[in-house]
């Protein structure tokens, strides 16, 4: 009688839960932004996953450069083949302050930025910082995504 118990309460949860899965709403959000620093490519690059990135040289996001030093677009001098090309292989490189502007609808927003410890032709990667804000909120400080890596022993 009490494997039977089991079983029941077993199956009850099973079906609830499925019932749940299959109910759910898969979350879409309103302004889905992939940005490949960096790639002068105007169209979309598809990478496993069904991503689709653009490149930041003709997108719909705004660049606003705080100085005469232009930003320039980089390639990395040499990529492990295990990583992916887009968006780890090119990166909008400045010595000044620069801003982008995206525009997306009011409400709250999930921010998913991707860096890769790569080498670019005249930049020593070990004095490469740079901050992330958002408003007033300041996302990222003097990061480094070299010395992330090589702390974390991936460099």
């Amino acid at each position: 009688m009490r494997d039977l118990s089991i079983i029941i309460a077993t199956l009850s949860l099973f079906f609830s839960l499925q019932h749940v899965a299959i109910c759910a709403q898969i979350y879409t959000p309103p302004d889905n932004i992939a940005l490949d620093c960096g790639s002068s490519t105007s169209g979309n690059s598809a990478v496993p996953g069904g991503r689709k990135w653009t490149g930041d040289k003709d997108s719909k996001v705004a660049l606003i450069e705080e100085s005469s030093s232009k930003s320039v677009f980089a390639t990395a001098l040499s990529q492990s083949s295990s990583i992916l090309r887009v968006p780890y292989l090119t990166a909008r490189i400045s010595i000044s302050q620069f801003t982008y502007v995206f525009p997306v609808t009011a409400g709250q927003k999930f921010i998913r930025l991707h860096f890769y410890p790569a080498q670019y032709q005249g930049f020593d990667r070990s004095k490469n910082f740079f901050s992330v804000k958002v408003g007033s909120y300041s996302l990222l400080n003097n990061f480094s995504a070299s010395l992330t890596a090589q702390y974390l022993g991936e460099a």
